[in-house]
């Protein structure tokens, strides 16, 4: 299970997720946040990523191989996502994965300014 509180902010949307890391965890989560995005008209999304526990290789991989399609994010969309420095590795791969094969423009961060910075630049 997971908890996700979604606001819209100025020209973004910022969501906060906590709860258990599972791979169908973080594509129900991110289908909310991509149904707020629709709502509101926004390609910017800031998230802060605090579930716990660990997923498989594979599964990330998954994850950011099949993120736009899963999600129903759509392509073009910015995402910063903040993550606990434990979990770096893990998001620094999903999100190599998501450029990559998925072309999503998204970058990991530990530190929220930094991540909005980045967002709003």
């Amino acid at each position: 299970m997971y908890k996700i509180n979604i606001n819209p902010e100025s020209g973004y949307i910022y969501a906060h997720v906590t709860g258990k890391e599972s791979l169908e965890n973080s594509w129900a989560y991110w289908r909310e946040i991509a149904a707020a995005c629709a709502e509101h008209g926004f390609s910017k999304v800031l998230v802060e990523d605090y579930l716990e526990g660990e997923i498989s290789t594979l599964d990330v991989h998954t994850f950011g191989k099949e993120f736009t399609k899963k999600t129903g994010i759509p392509l073009g969309t910015k995402i910063a996502s903040v993550s606990l420095p434990k979990k770096l590795p893990e998001q620094q791969f999903a999100e190599t994965v998501a450029v990559n094969w998925a072309g999503v423009n998204v970058k990991v961060f530990t530190d929220i300014n930094e991540a909005k910075k980045w967002l709003l630049a």
